[in-house]
């Protein structure tokens, strides 16, 4: 058996080697939850007693419209060159899809455009055509949010074991936090997007027979899950913490799926997303704002908001 090392020797030895110690460092946005308004409806006498008769529907669009293909509108890819595209398709093809999904008989924005092309007033061609309402779609806008002055960022400190997982909190001044801010999170936080897309519709149907305005709708939908932004960093520092490295976990397979690597500057995900994600999440927005349209006015106003996109 060896001979034990004196004490003295055993201290000068540590502190030339150096201790370390492991940090989970986390920045997480946080903001006042801002939940949309619901949807501004108005029923008319009218319409609560006869929209369950309705059987046939006959839609048209507004004066204007934007000219994008589908996979331009739905995010899916960047369109090079349109062989064929409809003003306005994109957006009216959904509504008309989602009334007949209902059950209703659809005259076709289209064909109200054509026959009115002969000066003939929509609810006249509807009216040819059997339809007992008319949407009016007024407005489709598309739009952005910022988040509002309560918003942050806030900076977590753990001691943290070789697997990664979060020990207890720990405290660090402010020439040490300010060190990290810089080192770790800087880059990212500055990169990240703060504002939410979002979608207004407004509509109005009207009974054909007699031209009366009986169903009011109106609702800003933005996207909440816009705001979720989440970098962690395992790191390994020195007694002075400011020699520190970056580790992997020792069980890898315990890593969060909400760590990002050092400088990422978008919100962490591990799916596959469109080239184009913004016009993704707007066709997303879009097509839940028509699912509500259609389902206040086919139920009486008895539908219940649709929630926001998955992410």
């Amino acid at each position: 058996m060896p001979p034990l090392m004196p004490l003295a020797v055993v201290a000068i030895v540590g502190a030339l080697t150096g201790c370390t110690s492991q940090y989970l460092l986390s920045s997480q946005f946080v903001a006042k939850s801002q939940t949309d308004q619901a949807p501004e409806i108005v029923e008319t006498p009218f319409y609560l007693a006869e929209y369950s008769q309705f059987r046939t529907v006959a839609v048209r669009a507004p004066d204007g419209c934007s000219n994008r293909t589908a996979s331009e509108a739905t995010g899916s890819a960047t369109s090079k060159e349109a062989v064929i595209r409809t003003t306005c398709g994109v957006e009216m093809a959904e509504l008309e899809k989602k009334l007949a999904k209902a059950g209703y008989r659809v005259i076709s924005w289209k064909v109200l455009e054509r026959e009115m092309a002969n000066s003939v007033s929509a609810t006249e061609v509807a009216g040819s055509f059997g339809a007992e309402a008319l949407f009016q779609i007024n407005s489709l806008e598309r739009a952005q949010k910022l988040v509002g002055k309560d918003a942050r960022w806030e900076r977590k400190f753990y001691e943290t074991n070789d697997d990664g997982e979060a020990l207890r909190e720990h405290a660090f001044d402010d020439r040490t936090r300010a060190h990290f801010k810089e080192q770790y999170f800087d880059k990212f936080e500055r990169n990240v997007e703060l504002d939410r897309l979002a979608v207004t519709l407004d509509a109005t149907v009207i009974f054909v027979k007699t031209g009366e305005s009986i169903w009011y709708y109106r609702w800003t939908h933005a996207d909440p899950a816009s705001l979720n932004y989440r970098k962690e960093v395992l790191i390994k520092c020195k007694s002075n913490n400011r020699d520190c490295q970056e580790f992997q976990p020792a069980r890898t397979n315990h890593t969060s799926t909400n760590m990002t690597v050092s400088g990422e500057s978008e919100a962490v995900s591990v799916t596959e997303k469109p080239d184009d994600k913004k016009q993704a999440l707007y066709a997303q927005l879009l097509s839940m704002v028509i699912d509500d349209l259609v389902s206040n006015f086919s139920n009486g106003g008895v539908a219940q908001s649709v929630p926001g996109p998955a992410r």
